[in-house]
């Protein structure tokens, strides 16, 4: 088990080796700044600098192309700030340790928020750029729901309409559209109406849905003529970015 301290310590003293700064690493360290310093900004300005200094120190630059990336960095530390907030526990380790098996995790989290290109810009790497395709504000908010378990930002907001998409099927229990942000060339979200957060929570009942999602995806496959290859996935526990179970059909090279 991870101990966050010890972790923090070792990257403070740069004795930590490069193969373990991992992205949950990362976390493990914001968590204790926050903790021990309170605030965001006063995480920031030590995170900040140290987080450059280990970079030179395992000899990696801090450049316009690598090393650290001050976005992001403000953007997870908004992240783990909020997270502990609404926890409201001292064991910072074990709030540490649920955080990293959360979707908010998730390294692609951010991308609710940002386009890829500006997230992955010259810009965002050198100062904090404000989201533009989500504000930071939805956040908090987010946390918040999922501990109700309804946290869901792409597929609450298809439902609900909040989203503009593209439908391609629809039925009482069924509902498929085209990706507003494809990571596929063509790529297809089919989602069961119904509230159901994962793979392993699907009922004998809601089997039923399941099984109608998968005609879904064979007569959409046919009617757009994708025989000559597409995915049919779903992801769980770590994988999945979102605790509304939904399907991706997807063909063609990734574009982000």
């Amino acid at each position: 088990m991870v101990d966050a301290n010890k972790l923090t310590a070792q990257f403070e003293n740069k004795t930590l080796p490069k193969e373990e700064w991992t992205h949950n690493a990362h976390f493990a360290v914001a968590f204790v700044y926050i903790d021990n310093y309170k605030t965001i900004e006063k995480s920031l300005s030590k995170i900040r600098e140290s987080i450059k200094d280990y970079n030179v120190s395992v000899g990696k630059e801090n450049n316009e192309n690598s090393g650290y990336h001050e976005t992001l960095t403000i953007f997870w530390l908004t992240v783990v700030f909020e997270y502990c907030a609404l926890k409201n526990r001292r064991n910072t380790n074990a709030t540490y340790l649920e955080f990293i098996q959360t979707s908010f995790a998730n390294p692609k989290f951010p991308l609710h928020f940002y386009s890829k290109e500006l997230l992955f810009s010259i810009s965002a790497r050198q100062k904090w750029m404000e989201p533009d395709l989500l504000p930071i504000s939805k956040i908090k908010e987010s946390i918040m729901v999922l501990e109700e378990d309804k946290y869901d930002f792409y597929c609450e907001e298809a439902l609900s309409g909040k989203t503009k998409i593209d439908i391609l099927f629809e039925s009482k229990d069924v509902l498929a559209f085209y990706h507003t942000r494809p990571f596929w060339e063509k790529h297809i979200v089919i989602i069961p109406k119904k509230h159901i957060k994962d793979l392993i929570s699907v009922s004998d009942e809601d089997m039923k849905i399941i099984t109608q999602i998968m005609h879904v995806a064979r007569d959409l496959a046919k009617d757009l003529d994708l025989s000559e290859g597409v995915k049919l996935l779903t992801n769980l526990g770590k994988f999945q970015d979102t605790p509304h179970i939904h399907f991706h059909l997807a063909q063609g090279k990734e574009i982000r």
